[in-house]
């Protein structure tokens, strides 16, 4: 179990390989990180913890309001919109971590004028970031990295239009990083499913992962 304990001889009395497998205070140490391991609160405790908590929680984003309906330009490969940003109220179901809170979004929206890998003209490639911060939060959460009281997170979507400037429905995977007391940092995936303002259903799985990182020439 430990890598410097030595094989011992079965005919040496119970006790004596293991007192000089361990000199000094070894011993003293391996029944330290006994008392870590096993003592309430110590690291089984955090593990079954891990296990206890619901993986799985979503939000119902209502009133949604555009707060920066960005900027548009066209180059020679491709229009794009940076900044497209909207708020909504968020209504926890009974395992989400927070409640009720404020759901804020920026996006970036990028449209080929040529077919490129991945991409082909007339759809749109759209990412974004999001937060989603507990009407409680104190005011200090959101500079930090890693608060409970907000939820940081990264979206993508491939549509058939602009959401900054088109109707329509958007469904979307995300990610999320987030820190909760007793359980430390998590990340999980999962989707997005709603309209252009973001008015829907957010669905997270701390089991799961699906954001995929732009491919080597895929824009934005």
């Amino acid at each position: 179990m430990i890598g410097f304990l030595r094989k011992t001889d079965p005919r040496r009395p119970a006790g004596e390989g293991l007192q000089s497998a361990l000199p000094g205070k070894g011993l003293g140490l391996l029944l330290a990180f006994w008392v870590v391991v096993t003592m309430p609160g110590g690291l089984a405790a955090q593990e079954a913890g891990r296990g206890d908590a619901p993986s799985k929680f979503s939000w119902r984003l209502s009133d949604p309001l555009v707060v920066d309906p960005g900027q548009t330009a066209t180059t020679e490969q491709g229009t794009m919109t940076t900044g497209y940003t909207v708020e909504a109220q968020a209504l926890g179901d009974g395992a989400a971590p927070i409640k009720r809170g404020r759901f804020r979004i920026t996006l970036n929206a990028f449209s080929p004028l040529q077919d490129r890998p991945g991409q082909e003209v007339g759809s749109w490639q759209v990412t974004g970031t999001w937060t989603l911060t507990d009407v409680a939060a104190p005011p200090e959460a959101a500079k930090a990295r890693y608060h409970p009281a907000v939820l940081r997170g990264t979206l993508r979507a491939k549509l058939g239009f602009n959401p900054a400037t088109h109707a329509g429905p958007v469904k979307a995977q995300v990610e999320m990083a987030t820190f909760r007391p007793g359980l430390g940092r998590q990340r999980g995936g999962g989707t997005f499913q709603g309209d252009e303002l973001f008015a829907g259903k957010l669905t997270i799985d701390l089991q799961a992962s699906t954001f995929r990182r732009p491919s080597k020439g895929e824009m934005p």
